[in-house]
This record gives structure tokens, C-alpha cells and sequence, in this order.
């Protein structure tokens, strides 16, 4: 008998590959992008959670801000969609999202949380969509207001979150100790950042935890 979930997912793996092979130019294939993002979201919109992660430590403030939430909705009976969130929890809120290609249940997620240890070696564990989504919108909120605004690139993924009341019933802790932390990547130019929440909450009123080795930009 056919595989019909195999060909499903080759027609989708066709159509994400055709993104990069159609087009005059970069801005062609950008807008194809976009477009398939777009359209894989609407598809996941109206069908339910599949399994949802986040990076291990994320509810130890002590521990780094920077989260990975992984978010996931079944496509049907075979396959998911991954949208994937990084989170500062220190101040900066959902430095980036981002919806991924489709995968096999079971098997083709576990590559893809194997493939995000790379980056985030503590590891993931699973926790129910409402954990995960809040973990991303309190970031989200703790950030613009402290002056931080939240990209296009953000909001297109933010419908895939869960919107129920059981949101609002999860503790996330934010910053360190009541204080924003501020903790840049190695070679960031740290003045824009600096300058932000100096003027909101004062020179003496956040944290600033620079990589090993690391000094801030005068």
C-alpha cells in the first residue's frame, strides 16, 4: 500500500526546498518564505497541541535567561509543526521566533530537540502548551515594558501559542532578584541595550552579566 504520510511530507519538503530554487533574486525567495510560513501557520492554527518543550532550568532565575521554547501543533494523525521561540527572560523578551519545516511525530521531533542541544546543552523537557506559551508571552511582556519592542518576525508565531486561561495561572520568574539582567552575546555591542534601561529604571536598577572574558563598550 502507498505511504500516504510519506508523501504528504515530500510534497512539503518539496515546497520548502522550492523556496530557495524559485525567484530572481533574494527578495523573491524571502517573500516565498514568508509566504510558506505563512501558510503552514494557518494550517496549524485550528488543529491541536502536539507535545511542547522548553529548555531545562527555566524556572531557576539563578540559572541563564535565555530559553528555547518549542511549541508544537499536529498537523494530522503523522506529523507536526515546530515553532520554535528564544526567550530572554533576563529583559529582552522573544529575541526571535520561528516556524520550521514540518516533521514525523516521534521520531523527527526527537531530531529536532537533539539538534537544538547543540545550542542549548542543559537540554529540553516537556511541559504542557500552556507552561510553554506563558513562558514566551510573560517574556514578551516583561520586555516592552521595559522599552523593548517585540519584531514582525515575533508576532507572525505568536498565534500558535496558546491563548487559554491557564496562561495566566503560571509563575515565571523574570530577571534576577526583582532586577532586569542584561546578559549579551560575546562581541555585542552593549551600548544600545545599556543606554535603554539606564534611562527606564535608573544606572543602578538592572544587571548586566557579560560573557567570561567579556567588557562592556563605553
Amino acid at each position: 500500500m502507498p505511504d500516504h504520510r510519506q508523501k504528504k511530507l515530500q510534497k512539503h519538503k518539496k515546497k520548502r526546498a522550492g523556496v530557495t530554487r524559485r525567484g530572481p533574486g533574494q527578495e523573491s525567495q524571502a517573500a516565498q518564505q514568508q509566504a510558506l510560513e505563512r501558510y503552514f501557520v494557518s494550517a496549524a492554527l485550528p488543529r491541536p497541541f502536539g507535545p511542547c518543550f522548553v529548555t531545562r532550568g527555566w524556572d531557576d532565575e539563578a540559572r541563564k535567561r535565555l530559553q528555547c521554547v518549542v511549541v508544537t501543533h499536529e498537523l494530522d494523525d503523522a506529523s507536526l509543526l515546530p515553532a520554535v521561540l528564544l526567550v530572554d527572560l533576563g529583559c529582552e523578551g522573544i529575541k526571535d521566533a520561528f516556524v520550521l519545516a514540518p516533521v514525523p511525530a516521534g521520531e523527527g521531533m526527537q531530531r529536532v530537540l537533539d539538534k537544538m542541544t547543540e545550542w542549548f546543552p542543559g537540554g529540553f523537557q516537556q511541559v504542557p502548551p500552556h507552561v510553554a506559551s506563558a513562558i514566551a508571552v510573560r517574556g514578551k511582556a516583561w520586555a516592552e515594558k521595559l522599552g523593548f519592542e517585540t519584531t514582525q518576525n515575533v508576532r507572525k508565531v505568536l498565534p500558535l501559542l496558546d491563548s487559554s486561561e491557564f496562561v495566566s495561572d503560571v509563575e515565571v520568574p523574570l530577571g534576577r532578584q526583582g532586577k532586569p539582567v542584561y546578559a549579551p552575546e560575546p562581541g555585542e555591542d552593549t551600548r544600545p541595550v545599556i543606554q535603554r534601561l539606564a534611562r527606564a529604571l535608573g544606572p543602578d536598577g538592572f544587571v548586566v552579566e557579560l560573557p567570561e572574558g567579556g567588557t562592556p563598550h563605553p
